[in-house]
């Protein structure tokens, strides 16, 4: 039934992303909007954590690995997952002890990589993760060396992300956001 589900809301956005394609009159704003629920729905498809059933999963990657107890209990935690997705968790353990592009890794399970960008205060060591932060447009400074701190400068503080993927926010209800430093609440909520 869920698979017979799955498919039928698949379909759906196919078909409004074809009618989109096919309407002129639509406004670049729709537009951006209609490839952004696209892009989620399509992560959140392929993505190979979908509920909490599925955390285990996590012990396979690399990057959740480099994390201590206390960091992997807390994000554990916090997640607010729901049939859309990822809603919600605590972002600030991530940025404490990993890269980018480990964090990508790892909301990447959830079909979430998208909020890598929004990582600003993560660890910086490699060019990846510059990409990631700045969505992709990045440059080098005067020092070379990556294992130099400042090696590499942020130009725009985070990519771009939908409207509706709020820091310092955590999800609450359904489409509701409360205040909560260190959370993020996403268009998932």
């Amino acid at each position: 039934m869920l698979i017979r589900k799955n498919i039928i809301w698949s379909t759906v956005f196919a078909i409004a992303a074809f009618n989109v394609s096919a309407n002129s009159d639509l406004s670049g704003a729709d537009s951006a909007k209609l490839n952004q629920l696209w892009e989620n729905t399509v992560s959140h498809q392929l993505a190979p954590i979908k509920s909490t059933k599925d955390l285990y999963k996590l012990d396979s990657n690399k990057s959740w690995e480099s994390l201590t107890e206390y960091a992997k209990n807390t994000f554990v935690e916090s997640l607010v997952i729901n049939d859309k997705g990822l809603a919600g968790f605590n972002y600030a353990v991530l940025e404490a002890e990993l890269t980018v592009s480990e964090i990508y890794s790892i909301l990447s399970l959830f079909g979430a990589q998208r909020l890598a960008s929004l990582m600003t205060d993560a660890i910086v060591e490699s060019e990846t993760d510059v990409l990631l932060l700045n969505n992709p447009q990045y440059r080098k400074s005067q020092k070379t060396d990556l294992s130099e701190p400042g090696g590499y400068q942020i130009m725009n503080g985070g990519g771009v992300v939908s409207k509706s993927d709020q820091k310092g926010k955590y999800c609450h209800d359904a489409g509701q956001c409360l205040d909560q430093d260190g959370a993020i609440c996403t268009t998932s909520c």
